[in-house]
């Protein structure tokens, strides 16, 4: 089951002035994540649920929250 993905404010503006060829593959890679948050590829970085990992052409750096089944992007990269 794949987690459900929330963007942060400032990743959304920055989704959204994307190409649509970079924005599709971002969305892709993030599909990617949502399907295992904590899969091979994926790095803790402050904690467990405090994460980053590569989303297509961009760094992402995601918050998961497992109790609820979703992630948040907070920053691309």
């Amino acid at each position: 089951m794949s987690y459900s993905v929330q963007w942060s404010p400032d990743c959304d503006k920055v989704r959204s002035q994307l190409s649509s060829g970079r924005r599709r593959s971002l969305d892709a890679g993030v599909a990617s994540i949502a399907r295992d948050p904590y899969g091979p590829g994926t790095a803790a970085m402050r904690d467990r649920d405090h994460r980053q990992a590569s989303a297509g052409e961009f760094i992402v750096v995601y918050q998961v929250s497992a109790g609820l089944m979703f992630i948040t992007v907070v920053r691309i990269v």
